[in-house]
C-alpha cells in the first residue's frame, strides 16, 4: 500500500537519469566503446529514451523512475546487447563494467563453446551467463561458482526454453546444474521480455527459486555476468 500511495504521489518523478560507461567485454576486460546507441525500455518493452555513447564511452539516459527497466546497446560490430535494470525515484549509475556491448566474435565463439547445444543453430536471441555464490568482499568476477545450481528460462509467450550448460569435459548439454564452469546458455528466444529464473538448494535444504527480468533482443545477446545465487 506503501508503495501505491508513492506510486501516485504527482511530486515523484516519472523518469530518472543512468549514467555509465559502455565497455566491449564483460568484467572490465574490455575497451570503453564511443559512438554505440543506447535505447532504454520500459518493462513492456516500450522505447523510452536514446542516447549516444561519447567519446571515452561515457553516456547518460532517461529510464523509467520507480521500477524495473530494459537498456539495449548496438552499433557497428556488434550485436544488439541487452541489459536490466531497476530504478527508484533518484538518478543512477549503471554500475562498474556494465553496460557492455558484446562483439561480433564474442557472439561467434560462444556459439562454438556451445556446439553440442540442440539449439544453437537456431536464430533469435542467445542469452548467457554465469552463476556466482553471493559473498561479500570479492569482485564479481573472482566469485564462486555456484556448481549445483541450474537455469530456466521463460519468454514472453510463456514458452520454456532448453538450456544449455557446458560440462566438464567443456561439451555442452541440454540440462542440469552449472557445474564448475558455471555458464548456461540458451538460444532461438523470440524477441521481448523474459524470464530467467535460478534454481539451487540453501546450506540448509530448502529448494529456492529466484526470478530475474530480462528483454531479448532481435537477433541479439542478452548476457547475465553474473547472478548472483545465495550459498548452496
Amino acid at each position: 500500500m506503501i508503495f501505491l500511495l508513492l506510486a501516485c504521489d504527482p511530486n515523484l518523478p516519472s523518469q530518472v537519469s543512468l549514467s555509465g560507461t559502455v565497455y566491449d567485454a564483460p568484467y572490465l576486460t574490455g575497451a570503453v566503446v564511443p559512438g554505440e546507441t543506447l535505447r532504454s525500455l520500459d518493462e513492456l518493452g516500450t522505447e523510452v529514451a536514446t542516447a549516444t555513447s561519447a567519446e571515452d564511452g561515457s553516456f547518460e539516459i532517461v529510464v523509467p523512475a520507480g521500477g524495473p527497466f530494459f537498456l539495449l546497446l548496438e552499433g557497428e560490430g556488434h550485436p544488439v546487447t541487452s541489459f536490466s535494470g531497476s530504478s527508484g525515484f533518484v538518478d543512477l549509475p549503471a554500475g562498474e563494467g556494465i553496460p557492455w556491448i558484446a562483439t561480433d566474435d564474442w557472439e561467434d565463439d560462444l556459439r562454438a563453446d556451445f556446439v553440442g547445444c540442440s539449439t544453437v543453430g537456431e536464430g533469435g536471441t542467445a542469452v548467457v551467463g554465469e552463476l556466482r555464490q553471493s559473498i561479500s568482499g570479492f569482485a564479481p568476477w573472482d566469485l564462486p561458482i555456484a556448481t549445483t545450481a541450474s537455469v530456466s528460462i521463460t519468454d514472453s509467450a510463456g514458452r520454456v526454453h532448453p538450456v544449455c550448460v557446458l560440462g566438464e569435459d567443456g561439451v555442452a548439454v541440454d540440462s542440469g546444474a552449472v557445474g564448475t564452469k558455471g555458464v548456461f546458455a540458451a538460444f532461438g528466444l523470440p524477441e521481448g521480455p523474459m524470464i530467467v529464473e535460478v534454481h539451487y538448494t540453501t546450506e540448509a535444504g530448502e529448494p529456492l527459486s529466484d526470478l530475474y527480468r530480462g528483454y531479448a533482443p532481435a537477433e541479439g545477446v542478452a548476457p547475465f555476468f553474473p547472478i548472483y545465487v545465495s550459498a548452496t
